[in-house]
């Protein structure tokens, strides 16, 4: 199994202008749990069969927070336009959201820095950061195809092939901040059961019809271990 890493590169960046109304609903009214359906559901979106939540553990604490799905992937451009605030797609009568600011509102309700990395088959990977200490230029961090590949190429239970996603928070503000064993764990115990209730609630039509596979893991860096 390959390492996990505590710091993303990136290697420029480039400006995505946001509408500059959007910032008013951002991080409204998310749980932990809400937020992460709203990232499954880019995930259905995409035709993902698999979506994982795994939590990231190192020196005792949760470092990071992962949403991988092996769906279509984003292309350069579809990738920018996903990270702009306020960008516009086309949407179906059964998506959760119509206003380009689910992935913005649940990764900011829940985290200060957003990475986006993708494949779309036949194509280089991609990938992007934003952080909240950016948010006053709009510019996206361009993260290097290299470990884009890298880390979409890691042991995410299911194989992602040629195609694929990780939704990566880092800084994630909900977290202990104490190196408390116990308590870290009893976190992980209730943030697993919320959200699979959650999602069971939302996406039971899709789960019951065997259409998508949601699983949650947490990946412990230093006994490179992957469990609950």
């Amino acid at each position: 199994m390959s390492t996990w890493s505590e710091v993303v590169p990136t290697d420029g960046s480039v400006p995505l202008s946001p509408d500059p109304r959007a910032l008013e609903s951002l991080g409204r009214n998310h749980s932990l749990a809400t937020a992460l359906a709203d990232l499954v559901d880019n995930s259905v979106d995409a035709g993902a069969a698999n979506v994982l939540i795994r939590f990231i553990r190192r020196n005792r604490l949760i470092r990071s927070l992962c949403v991988v799905d092996d769906g279509c992937g984003m292309s350069t451009e579809a990738i920018d336009n996903a990270m702009t605030i306020g960008g516009r797609r086309k949407y179906s009568d059964t998506d959760l959201g119509h206003f380009g600011m689910g992935l913005q509102s649940a990764s900011f309700s829940q985290a200060r820095t957003l990475t986006v990395l993708s494949r779309v088959e036949g194509h280089e990977a991609v990938g992007r950061r934003l952080g909240l200490h950016r948010r006053s230029d709009f510019h996206a961090e361009v993260v290097p195809p290299t470990f884009a590949d890298h880390e979409l190429s890691r042991d995410w239970s299911f194989d992602l092939g040629a195609h694929g996603t990780i939704i990566r928070w880092d800084d994630v503000i909900g977290f202990p901040s104490a190196t408390d064993d116990e308590r870290v764990e009893r976190f992980i115990s209730e943030a697993v059961r919320s959200t699979s209730d959650h999602l069971g609630l939302v996406f039971h039509r899709l789960l019951a019809a065997n259409r998508i596979a949601v699983h949650l893991d947490v990946e412990d860096v230093d006994a490179e271990q992957i469990g609950m």
